[in-house]
């Protein structure tokens, strides 16, 4: 079974995953590519529509109030 994720978890890896990137094709000198800055850069909109998301979807409950 996987473990279960949390949202902040989830963030971090994608975060993780877009600085790696930009360090990486800076570091091979490939970022001049349009592909790859389409790619590093799609990405990086992906974790800004994320972090919006979890920063205002209201929590669900877990249990009704009293």
């Amino acid at each position: 079974m996987l473990p279960r994720l949390s949202k902040n978890n989830v963030a971090r890896a994608l975060t993780i995953l877009v600085v790696a990137g930009f360090f990486i094709t800076g570091l091979f000198d490939i970022l001049d590519y349009v592909i790859v800055k389409i790619i590093l850069f799609g990405s990086t909109a992906v974790l800004l529509i994320g972090f919006l998301y979890i920063l205002f979807m209201e929590e669900t409950k877990k249990r009704p109030e009293d």
